[in-house]
């Protein structure tokens, strides 16, 4: 599996230009301070970082803050997929929110494109605008 140290993701963000400050390592290393257990899984050129929380019963939630996805960038690989989901199972995840990296709203059919995979997959994605957003609105979404 490979999850990598805060320095081996702080390499892999060096090479990835448009990458979201909620994503980088010391972000992370600081929620970690509030309650939040980082882990960095890389996969070829891409990767997340997942924050879990825990809850009652010995269970977690997962948090991906802006994944970079975005009409350009290629479908999210089923081995990146794969990782994710070992290390939702193995830190006993029910559920992962992930919140992408994107200035506007994308189609619906873009956006499941992009978190299935790029050869369709197993995945099941489940598109749902919540109510409950970790991060504040986007500016342009505001008005």
């Amino acid at each position: 599996m490979p999850i990598v140290s805060l320095a081996e993701w702080n390499q892999y963000l060096q090479n990835y230009r448009d990458a979201h400050l909620l994503q980088a390592g010391e972000w992370g290393e600081l929620k970690s301070a509030f309650g939040w257990k980082p882990v960095r899984v890389l996969s070829r050129e891409v990767g997340a970082q997942i924050l879990f929380r825990k809850l009652p019963l010995g269970f977690t939630i997962g948090y991906i803050p802006k994944l970079a996805i975005s009409d350009q960038r290629s479908a999210i690989s089923q081995e990146l997929w794969r990782e994710i989901d070992a290390v939702c199972r193995q830190n006993r995840a029910i559920f992962l929110k992930l919140e992408p990296d994107l200035w506007h709203d994308p189609k619906p059919e873009t956006l499941r494109h992009a978190l299935s995979g790029s050869q369709g997959g197993a995945w099941h994605v489940k598109l749902e605008t919540s109510p409950h957003n970790i991060q504040p609105l986007e500016p342009s979404s505001l008005t």
